[in-house]
């Protein structure tokens, strides 16, 4: 016969197994398995930059939001935190855009940044972000702090002159038809036709190759990272003050690419 002891113990025993059985259960009803919309919510931060005094530290902070249409869109803002790490970080830039590579300018009055495919100004004293320049990456200030040294993508049909390396059209020379691809197309009397003369046919393919229509690849490195790139370009070296409204100098030039200058 079980004594009184040991049926209480008995008893206790199987009530702690249900308890424990009873919060497993609970437990797992509330997790959630990860879901898609869960990874939108990771915030990273990149492209760190320390204020000359070293005393401010301005970042890259990248999110996912909603844009009107409700779709998922990536978001990169500036941000400002002190080095010491005693205040909260203070946003500097707003909205759904992807602004990046801050630099500090040298008396640590302005960030430089890039935005939209161009260089705009920030002053940190307060105020609105300008644009300086369009078309320009990789932000130098020099030592003064009064210029800024980029660099701008060129395709070879912006360029002057001829290329001294083989064009990879068998047949065909450089520039032996209008040149519609430019940034400002040349004027030609040349009449794009069809069923014309040789020059009118040349320039009639010319024209539709420049309304991508169809896309014509005649290099064999033409693959990009998102799309297909089939236009040949280099890289040169502007200079251009900072001030609203300035105009860029170039600097290099050619059928070749230049960067790393500092």
């Amino acid at each position: 016969m079980m004594n009184r002891a040991m049926k209480n113990t008995v008893r206790n025993t199987w009530l702690l197994l249900f308890l424990l059985l009873w919060t497993t259960a609970l437990v797992a009803q509330q997790k959630q398995p990860i879901r898609t919309t869960d990874l939108m919510k990771i915030t990273t931060a990149s492209g760190m930059s320390l204020s000359p005094d070293e005393s401010k530290v301005v970042m890259v902070v990248n999110t996912n939001q909603k844009n009107e249409k409700g779709e998922w869109v990536y978001a990169s803002n500036l941000w400002m935190v002190e080095s010491s790490g005693n205040a909260e970080p203070v946003q500097l830039t707003y909205g759904l855009r992807r602004d990046g590579n801050p630099t500090w300018s040298p008396d640590g009055k302005h960030i430089a940044f890039s935005r939209e495919g161009g260089i705009w100004m920030l002053p940190i004293a307060g105020g609105e972000a300008w644009k300086l320049i369009d078309r320009a990456g990789g932000i130098q200030w020099s030592p003064d702090g009064k210029h800024i040294l980029f660099s701008r993508s060129s395709n070879i049909y912006d360029i002057e002159g001829a290329p001294s390396f083989d064009y990879e059209r068998p047949g065909r020379a450089f520039g032996d038809e209008p040149n519609f691809k430019a940034r400002t197309p040349e004027k030609t009397e040349i009449t794009p036709r069809p069923d014309g003369s040789l020059e009118e046919v040349r320039a009639w393919l010319a024209k539709n190759d420049a309304d991508r229509n169809p896309r014509v690849v005649n290099r064999l490195n033409f693959l990009g990272e998102l799309d297909l790139n089939p236009t040949l370009s280099f890289s040169h070296l502007f200079i251009v003050e900072v001030k609203p409204g300035a105009e860029a100098r170039q600097l290099t030039t050619g059928f070749r690419s230049f960067g790393g200058a500092a």
